[in-house]
Order: C-alpha cells, then sequence, then structure tokens
C-alpha cells in the first residue's frame, strides 16, 4: 500500500532507536560465539515478511574482507530502509576496514554499536563504523563497550627495512586514513586521538569525543538529501520543512513506550496526525480525509507501478495539492 512520505528527522531517530533494541536481540543470537575470531559477516532478518535486512560482523578484519562483506551485501533483497551493519570488532587490517567503510557510504548503510553484546569497535573498526550515513552508537566505558581507538602499526615489518621506507610507508597510510576522515565528514581529531594511543593499548572515545568528531548521527550530506526529498513531498523548500518540522517536534508530544517496545497504537497515531497536519498545514480533520483517499487510490496505484517518481508525485497530488485522486 502506498505510504505516507519518507520519515521527517525526529521520527527516522524514533524508528532507528527501536529498531536498534530489537534488532540487537536478533544478533545478540548470531555473534556469541564469534568474536575474537577473523571477520566474520552473518544476515540477520527482520519485521512480519523478513523484508528488512541488516549484517553483523564480528572478529579481526582481514586483507580480503571486503570481497566476502561487498558479495554478502549485494545479496540481500531490495530493502526501501537503508541497511544496517552491526560493528563487533576488534579492528585488523586499515585498508580492508577504508574499503568496507567506502561500499557502506556509496550504497548508504547506517552503522549500529548497541550498548551490549560482543567485542567493543576498536581502531579499524571505528574507520569502517564511520562509513554509515547515520551512526548509532551507545557508550559505556565502564564496561568495555563502545568506540576505542589506539595508534595504526605495521602487522609484519622486516627488522632490516630503512627509516626512509618506514617513514614513507606510515605517512601513506596516515594520508590515506586522513583522506577517508574527509570524505566521510569525520573530524581529523579522530587521527590525532588514534596516534595519541600505544598499539599496545585501547582509549575509549568519551561521549563528547564521539559527538565532536562526528561520529555519531546523521552525516551531513545525507541528512540534507534526505531532508530535500523529504521537503519535495511536502511541497516546500528544504529551509521551509525544517522550519514547519522544528514547529511540529515542539507542538507534538511523542509517545513514550518501554525500551524495545512499540508505543500504544492510539497515541502513535495522534502523535503523527499532530506532526503532519503542521507539515501539511492543514487541519487534522482534512489530514485524515487526505490520507484515506490516499489509502485507497494508493493500494490500486502500487498493483500497477513500483516506480518510486510516479507514486511520489501520487503522493504530492493528494496530500500536497488536495486532489481526488493522481
Amino acid at each position: 500500500m502506498l505510504s505516507h512520505p519518507p520519515r521527517t528527522t525526529t521520527e527516522r531517530f524514533q524508528w532507528n532507536s527501536l529498531l536498534v533494541h530489537v534488532c540487537y536481540c536478533l544478533v545478540a543470537l548470531v555473534i556469541a560465539a564469534k568474536c575474537a575470531r577473523a571477520a566474520e559477516f552473518q544476515v540477520v532478518t527482520y519485521g512480519s515478511d523478513a523484508s528488512s535486512s541488516l549484517l553483523s560482523m564480528t572478529g579481526e578484519i582481514r586483507p580480503g574482507d571486503d570481497a566476502k562483506f561487498i558479495a554478502l551485501a549485494k545479496t540481500l533483497p531490495p530493502n526501501r530502509m537503508p541497511n544496517w551493519l552491526y560493528t563487533f570488532s576488534n579492528g585488523g587490517d586499515i585498508e580492508t576496514a577504508l574499503k568496507i567503510g567506502r561500499f557502506l557510504r556509496d550504497k548508504e548503510w547506517q552503522t549500529v554499536l548497541p550498548i551490549n553484546g560482543g567485542d567493543p569497535c576498536v581502531s579499524a573498526c571505528v574507520l569502517v563504523f564511520a562509513g554509515g550515513v547515520n551512526r548509532i552508537v551507545f557508550q559505556d566505558v565502564g564496561r568495555q563497550r563502545g568506540l576505542a581507538v589506539h595508534r595504526f602499526y605495521f602487522s609484519d615489518l622486516s627488522p632490516g627495512a630503512s627509516r626512509e621506507d618506514v617513514s614513507r610507508r606510515y605517512r601513506t597510510l596516515k594520508q590515506a586514513i586522513a583522506d577517508y576522515l574527509s570524505e566521510m565528514n569525520i573530524s581529523q581529531e579522530l587521527l590525532t586521538a588514534m596516534e595519541s594511543v600505544p598499539p599496545e593499548k585501547v582509549r575509549f572515545l568519551s561521549e563528547e569525543e564521539v559527538d565532536r568528531y562526528r561520529l555519531k548521527g546523521e552525516d551531513a550530506e545525507w541528512n540534507e538529501r534526505q531532508t530535500a526529498k523529504q521537503a519535495y513531498m511536502y511541497g516546500v523548500t528544504s529551509a521551509e520543512f525544517r522550519r514547519r518540522e522544528a514547529k511540529a517536534d515542539a507542538s507534538c508530544q511523542m509517545p513514550s513506550a518501554p525500551v524495545g517496545k512499540m508505543p500504544d497504537a492510539a497515541a502513535s497515531s495522534k502523535y503523527r496526525n499532530c506532526k503532519e497536519s503542521i507539515l501539511y498545514q492543514v487541519g487534522v480533520a482534512e489530514l485524515e480525509k487526505r490520507q484515506a483517499i490516499l489509502r485507497r487510490v494508493g493500494k490500486e496505484l502500487v498493483k500497477k507501478t513500483k516506480d518510486e517518481g510516479v507514486l511520489s508525485k501520487c503522493i504530492r497530488a493528494i496530500m500536497v495539492e488536495g486532489r481526488q485522486g493522481c
């Protein structure tokens, strides 16, 4: 059935938080015996019809794991929501991590590190984590959970290597990391933090550092694209959409619910209608009338086409322009 427009920033956050808790329970079942090994990737499906998927990454990242990950990722079914990668890894090969991270960004995956289960996300794993268009991390330093860093190093360096050769290789790797962080819109401070910790140790990043390095939340460029798409669906500019969304957030009370549980259906419906009436600039009664038309028309339209452009125009015609059909 044709649904309402893409979720707003606040709704994406609410939805993501719920999925983190629900999907964690699924992921925990498959990672229990997989930590401290070579990297392994596991597919987990969720949803009433198992139409949504995520991958979990555990163990040490080694050369060639990028090809293994990409091959598995390409087997996932099409998903209207971004795919997810749960990261539980003690680090490993930097160059491989950068390849995985670039794939995540190119395909617009989200990355998640729950507060419990498996290894923390250390060193090269942090670079993979940074590749997500939206990054959800729960810090619990006291329990050795969260994002941790140390200086990158060579796993197998010849004792006869010259100073010039070591310097060249070190600087080349450092520059590769710096370039990657720039691509991902991550602060170069992360690289400085990595270099400040000896390879044989790890230091967990504080919540303040995670926020300052921009390792948490939506990537700015991705957020701009999502906002533009949402603004189009509501028939306004990005600036006007942000203004209306801020007003809706301040005016509508988000329903609460226990961790991992869905909020009460009636309360959720009231909250959505409150926000939608502000975003569409119509009264609740008119909004519900247009929603009923959209459900009726959309049910038949999706039988004829899966074209996102056609479906989007239909939503705009009914919800924004108030037409009786597409």
